[in-house]
């Protein structure tokens, strides 16, 4: 079946994450949070982004402007290297989500963990239990796929 925009796929514990979604590398300033928000009205249903992007404030701005519900869309963000650590993640992810004025991701990721699984913060991590999507404490794993135009 051919895949579109709106195409998802399911992991491991059911839920759907699109095929297609916009990342941020490199992206700064209003220059990101235009591209968020018209990604956002224009199809897109994933923001990808990072803690060493630099620019989780301007993802969090434009989905705001967008107009879509946060729970419409499916948003991701990474651990950085020297966040690692349980009481440096967890610090660091609290401020991730307030720079992404939101109150959960759908996927974290910790590139330097083996397979790049979601840090088990059992929904303590933000002080509530959607840090991710899904039972509380449970691990996703996601093998992460960059595609760069040549």
């Amino acid at each position: 079946m051919p895949k579109d925009i709106h195409s998802t796929t399911s992991l491991n514990d059911g839920q759907k994450i699109p095929w297609l979604g916009l990342g941020t590398w490199q992206s700064r300033n209003s220059d990101c949070a235009q591209a968020v928000s018209f990604a956002l009205n224009h199809g897109y249903d994933m923001i990808d982004t990072a803690q060493i992007y630099g620019n989780e404030g301007q993802v969090g701005k434009g989905w705001r402007e967008s107009g879509r519900s946060r729970d419409s869309f499916f948003l991701t963000t990474k651990i950085w290297n020297m966040n690692q650590g349980y009481r440096s993640s967890k610090r660091s992810f609290k401020k991730s989500l307030k720079k992404l004025q939101t109150d959960y991701v759908d996927l974290l990721l910790n590139p330097l963990a083996k397979y790049q699984k979601v840090l088990p913060y059992r929904g303590d991590l933000a002080g509530n239990d959607r840090t991710a999507k899904g039972r509380p404490g449970q691990e996703y794993r996601c093998e992460q796929l960059h595609f760069h135009p040549d």
